[in-house]
């Protein structure tokens, strides 16, 4: 059996901890990405004029802004 010592554990572990928040930071990117172009003008166009705070009807209580 090979015996590995506390610290090449540690530097393993940190190594995919910090590989595992770069990804995960780019991919929370391409999702803020994909709100801001997708979904944020359609919620605009098809949705707020009844869903917001400002209007007259606030779309039975549930506010998108």
């Amino acid at each position: 059996m090979l015996s590995r010592s506390p610290s090449s554990y540690t530097g393993r572990l940190l190594a995919t901890l910090l590989a595992m928040c770069v990804v995960t930071t780019a991919f929370a990117d391409e999702q803020e990405d994909f709100f801001e172009k997708q979904v944020r003008p359609l919620l605009n166009a098809k949705c707020l004029k009844c869903h917001s705070k400002d209007s007259a009807k606030a779309g039975g209580g549930l506010l998108l802004d």
